[in-house]
Order: C-alpha cells, then sequence, then structure tokens
C-alpha cells in the first residue's frame, strides 16, 4: 500500500477504531458495524444524484454568484442529501435492531454510517487528481473528522430519542429524531458554506469552527460513554439475583413458617389447647370440689355420709344424742 492510500483510507480507519473503543459498557456486533460502513459508502451515490439535479435545477433559477445561492446549495441541498441518505440508513438498519440497548449505541452506529460515507468520498475526490497528496492531507484534518463529527451529532440525539420510546414519552422521541437530522445539516451547511465563500476572513473562521466542532464532538463522545445508560432500565424487580425466588432462603418467609409447619419454633404451643377453643360451660366449674368431693353434695365439716349425720346427729337410723333416746 502506497503513501497516498495510507493518507487517503487511514483516517476514517483510525476515526472508526477510536469510536469503537470508546464503547466500554456493550460492543456492537461486527457485522452490524461492518453493514453501516458499507451501507455509508454507498449512500454517497443516491447522495450525489440528487445534489447533481437539484444544483442543475437551482442553476436555471439564479445565478451562482450571489451568497444566497452558496446557502440554497449548501444547506438545502448538499446537507440535506447527505446527512438525510446517511439518517435513512442509520434508521432503516438500526432502530429496531436488538443490540440498540444503550444510548451510545446510537453514536456509534451514525459514527459508522458517516465514517463509511467519508471513505468513499475521500476516494473519489483524491484518486485521479493532480493534486492528490494535498487534497487527501487536507481532507484528512478536515472533511475526514468533520463527517465523523456530523455523525457523532446525529447519534447523540438518535441515542436520546431511543431512549425516549422506551420510556413511553413518544413526543420527546420526536423532536429528538428531528434534531438528529436536523443539528448535523446545519453543522455540515454552515461548514461548507464557510468553504465556499471567496472572504479571507471566513478562513479563520472556519479554523476556529473546525476546532470547536471537534472539541465539542470529542466531549460528547466522552461524557456519553461514561454515563451511558440502558434505553430500557430494567426493574430491579423483575430479575432477583438469587434466581426465581425473591427470598433467598428458598421460600418467602411471609408464607410458610420458616421453623416448619408449627408456627411455635419449639414444637408445640406453650400454653396447650386454645383455652377459647372449648366451652368452659362443658364442664361445670363448681360440678367438682378442687378437695375431690362435691361442696353441693357433701360438707367437709358437717356431711351426711350414708345417710348419717356424723356430728352426733343421725347414724345408721338411730338418734346418738341421748337428749332424744327415751
Amino acid at each position: 500500500m502506497d503513501l497516498l492510500s495510507i493518507i487517503t483510507m487511514g483516517p476514517p480507519i483510525f476515526l472508526l477504531f477510536m469510536i469503537y473503543r470508546a464503547d466500554r459498557v456493550e460492543k456492537e456486533p461486527t457485522g452490524l458495524l461492518i453493514k453501516l460502513f458499507v451501507l455509508g459508502m454507498l449512500s454517497c451515490l443516491p447522495a450525489a444524484f440528487i445534489e447533481s439535479f437539484l444544483i442543475s435545477a437551482l442553476d436555471v433559477i439564479m445565478p451562482d454568484s450571489t451568497l444566497l445561492y452558496i446557502a440554497i446549495v449548501n444547506f438545502l441541498i448538499v446537507g440535506m442529501a447527505e446527512e438525510g441518505v446517511k439518517y435513512v440508513v442509520l434508521k432503516t438498519q438500526t432502530w429496531k435492531h436488538k443490540a440498540f440497548d444503550y444510548r451510545f449505541d446510537g453514536i456509534v452506529y451514525a459514527a459508522v454510517v458517516s465514517l463509511g460515507f467519508a471513505f468513499f468520498e475521500n476516494m473519489f475526490y483524491v484518486f485521479g487528481d493532480e493534486s492528490a497528496f494535498f487534497i487527501a492531507g487536507m481532507r484528512a484534518v478536515t472533511s475526514i473528522p468533520g463527517h465523523c463529527t456530523f455523525g457523532i451529532m446525529m447519534g447523540y440525539y438518535y441515542g436520546q430519542a431511543k431512549y425516549a420510546e422506551k420510556h413511553g414519552n413518544m413526543q420527546e422521541c420526536r423532536q429528538y429524531l428531528k434534531m438528529a437530522y436536523l443539528i448535523p445539516l446545519l453543522l455540515h451547511g454552515f461548514y461548507d458554506f464557510i468553504l465556499s465563500t471567496d472572504y479571507e476572513i471566513l478562513f479563520f473562521v472556519f479554523i476556529i469552527y473546525v476546532i470547536w466542532l471537534d472539541l465539542r464532538a470529542y466531549r460528547k463522545v466522552k461524557d456519553s460513554a461514561k454515563f451511558d445508560t440502558p434505553v430500557q432500565e430494567q426493574n430491579p424487580y423483575d430479575q432477583n439475583p438469587y434466581g426465581q425466588n425473591p427470598n433467598p432462603y428458598g421460600q418467602n418467609p411471609y408464607g410458610q413458617n420458616p421453623y416448619g409447619q408449627n408456627q411455635n419454633p419449639y414444637g408445640q404451643n406453650p400454653y396447650g389447647q386454645n383455652q377459647y377453643r372449648q366451652n368452659p360451660n362443658e364442664q361445670n366449674q363448681y360440678n367438682q370440689n378442687p378437695y375431690g368431693q362435691n361442696p353441693n353434695g357433701q360438707y367437709p365439716n358437717n356431711q351426711y355420709q350414708n345417710g348419717q349425720y356424723q356430728n352426733g346427729q343421725y347414724q345408721n337410723g338411730q338418734n346418738q344424742d341421748p337428749r332424744y333416746r327415751g
């Protein structure tokens, strides 16, 4: 591989590796990333057709020497077409993909599509041109990082839209999807607009703008990767770390006594049977003398036993009192 090929193809591959490396939580499927990169390359073809057709139509309407013409071309034609085809590839290939489960994934997907686009566009501009090395060198530090930056901005809002959708906020989801397209379009349009004018002062504006854009994108990637969250947070009660049963001891402590069937950990109720479970009137407490005999049937001091009065009264039917003997 010669030096020109390295300068042309090296920057997009390097940036692609850096974006992939920044994904800390969960790496995206390699097959999906390759597919997005290839489709990003192929999206250059419809973008070139749209641009050529619309610019030809605009040339009929107004002269190409006015600032309005330059603004329309760079914002409403080039920016709209190029960011539009990238967005279509991104949305159709990743929005419902099962691997899209973290917000940072949106940045990865959009950056891969944009770098695929930049890779193909770079080869188109560099190879066959007399100033190939100069063009390749300039695009390596301007256009290639620019496309990557536009993709990062698109992916940031794209990930926010997915997060809003999973949380049922469809209005916010639609707003973020619009921003995922419009903000890269404006950034791209302003980038090309500055380069298309002949004012020397705007060259310094362009340098400041590119530095700001790169720093902004770098901060977005760093912060989004550091504070990355799932697009749909799991309920901590939906999945128990101990298994299916939420009780780590195997059973619900409120559903079954951990000591067995008997609720008393000592085996039996220490109070015996429930004092209210039997009718206290089933056996009259007065029917049985605590001393062994019925107090109503016998008297401990003056008792009738076998028809005898024991206190000198009647025994065996005879009067024992001498006063009554006759």
